[in-house]
């Protein structure tokens, strides 16, 4: 998914084309929490 090594470069690389137009793959509040499961930052939340 992403691999900038750290956490926090891999936050700041969910912003896409920075030369063009742009875009953020985190829209919505719940895109941030499957961004931190997937990243491994935090377990699964029980639905």
């Amino acid at each position: 998914m992403w691999d900038g090594g750290r956490p926090s470069l891999d936050l700041v690389n969910t912003y896409r084309d920075r030369k063009g137009r742009g875009w953020e793959l985190l829209r919505e509040p719940d895109d941030l929490g499957a961004w931190q499961v997937a990243a491994g930052l935090r377990p699964r939340r029980p639905r």
